[in-house]
């Protein structure tokens, strides 16, 4: 772990951001449709360091054009012991549909999402960047 600064944050470099990544299950997408700024949570899973998520037609998340820029984001806060961290995933989204690569990510755990009905559009976050800082309560 990277040492803390004067203020109580320190920088994650990417292999610590990607093992965070992989203790949780549900994060957030920012992305623009329309002129529109969005922010929604989603489960995923992150197979060779590309974050993958589910959904279902029709929803803001099939309306992402291939190649759009999203960031998505990751973070855990602990009240009693007053720490916390956060991972941000930079890059272009893109749909799947390389039957090997979908096969796979069924057999990773917590594939599946949590919201209701059928999530049969699988898309891939490309990273163009990772970064993520972990915080914790000053001396």
């Amino acid at each position: 772990m990277n040492a803390f600064f004067s203020d109580g944050a320190a920088r994650l470099d990417e292999a610590e951001c990607l093992e965070l990544l992989d203790t949780a299950s549900v994060g957030r997408m920012a992305f623009v449709i329309e002129g529109r700024q969005h922010l929604l949570p989603i489960n995923y899973v992150v197979h060779d360091s590309v974050v993958h998520v589910r959904t279902a037609d029709g929803t803001s998340f099939s309306k992402l054009a291939q190649g759009t820029d999203v960031v998505f984001e990751v973070d855990y806060h602990d009240d009693v012991f007053r720490w916390g961290w956060s991972v941000t995933v930079h890059g272009a989204i893109r749909r799947v549909d390389d039957p090997a690569v979908l096969a796979h990510l069924q057999t990773i755990r917590r594939p599946q999402a949590w919201a209701a009905g059928e999530r049969t559009i699988v898309l891939a976050v490309e990273p163009d960047e990772i970064a993520g800082r972990r915080v914790r309560l000053r001396d």
